[in-house]
């Protein structure tokens, strides 16, 4: 992350296509003599790439170049990410490869944990989770009893213990402004998404790191 911090990353990820896509992009960035390197050696996991951004780099870990042009394999890409905060992530697809490697194609989704936190009743946020979203989350929650409701972070972090992670491996998906708080209390990355409970001004007045207006533009910050 240090040494991607000044550098705009365009990050490329997928099944196939991959290099042919960063051609293209590295062929549009020669014609407009931007400065820029990438990982043609085809290393695509978080060694190869580093060692990349090294090589590109000063001894002090000044990046010698404004951009970088990264193929990301897709399942370490999550990792790949959260370091090098890519400014463009272009997704080619996503198809059952490489058994041996990940399984089925739902092994790629499912290194993605999902949850969902409510200040509605339990009882009713597992029944509308289940009723409309049903396998899709791994833990739900509504207000339980003796648990402080959000923007208390107390609920968000029992959430991330259930899930294994920490809070910066984490980014808090909301409509309201009690979301953005919840998140900002959490210390994670909050993300309002404008097509929900709340506008765009109360998500960003309430301290929204991010704002998305599409579920595309969502996927692009999770990946």
């Amino acid at each position: 992350s240090v040494l991607a911090k000044d550098v705009k990353v365009v990050a490329i990820t997928g099944t196939n296509g991959k290099t042919t896509c960063a051609r293209m992009i590295e062929e549009a960035f020669a014609k407009q003599g931007k400065r820029y390197f990438s990982n043609r050696s085809g290393a695509n996991l978080i060694d190869g790439i580093t060692t990349e951004f090294v090589i590109n780099s000063s001894l002090s870990g000044k990046c010698r170049c404004d951009y970088a042009v990264i193929e990301c394999d897709e399942a370490a890409s999550v990792k790949v990410f959260r370091q090098m905060q890519p400014a463009v992530i272009v997704v080619t697809n996503l198809f059952r490869d490489q058994l041996d490697r990940f399984g089925t194609l739902s092994n790629t989704r499912e290194s993605i944990k999902t949850a969902i936190l409510s200040n509605m009743p339990d009882n009713m946020t597992c029944f509308i989770a289940d009723a409309l979203f049903p396998g899709l989350f791994d833990i739900v929650h509504g207000q339980r009893s003796g648990i402080p409701k959000k923007p208390d972070p107390t609920a968000v972090r029992m959430l991330c213990d259930e899930l294994g992670v920490t809070p910066d491996e984490c980014l808090y998906v909301g409509d309201s402004g009690v979301d953005m708080q919840t998140g900002h209390n959490s210390g994670i990355v909050s993300v309002g998404v404008t097509w929900g409970f709340r506008g765009a001004d109360e998500l960003r007045e309430n301290g929204a790191d991010h704002l998305v207006d599409t579920a595309e533009a969502l996927l692009g910050l999770i990946m």
